[in-house]
């Protein structure tokens, strides 16, 4: 089965979260460290069949290039946005629609984004009663 974004919760792991993803015979194209939250985000999953998901990890359907600034540079971003099948522009040599352009000024009503509605789709984990996992992560600006 594949995943667009797996979030590993590393707080009870007791081995690296990359050592106990290949374990589970878990494969990804790119895995980000999330410190301030103990967890890590794996990006393009492939999980086996056989595998039941643990509790421990999440996922989520959603545009890799609202991370840009939090573990996604530009160009990894494009990259996944790519294989994920997520459009986004570029204007004067610039990525557009991440997160760091809104803290630069851009509302969130000029973004283009892609996201999913937590409550609807019964894939998508809602994290604290949120609504969408983009309005997660402008609660942050």
């Amino acid at each position: 089965m594949f995943y667009q974004m797996l979030q590993l919760d590393c707080h009870y792991l007791t081995k690296h979260a990359q050592v106990f993803m290949k374990e589970l015979g878990i494969t990804y194209k790119h895995a980000v460290p999330q410190s301030i939250a103990d967890c890590w985000q794996f990006w393009c999953c492939e999980v086996p069949d056989n595998i039941i998901l643990p509790e421990i990890i999440s996922y989520s359907k959603v545009n890799p290039v609202l991370f840009v600034g939090y573990g996604l540079s530009d160009e990894k971003a494009m990259e996944l946005a790519d294989i994920l099948g997520y459009d986004y522009q570029i204007e004067d040599g610039c990525l557009v629609g991440g997160i760091n352009h809104a803290k630069q000024g851009v509302t969130k009503e000029q973004i283009e984004y892609t996201t999913v509605d937590a409550t609807s789709d019964p894939d998508l984990i809602n994290y604290e009663g949120l609504t969408t996992v983009t309005e997660q992560l402008f609660k942050t600006i």
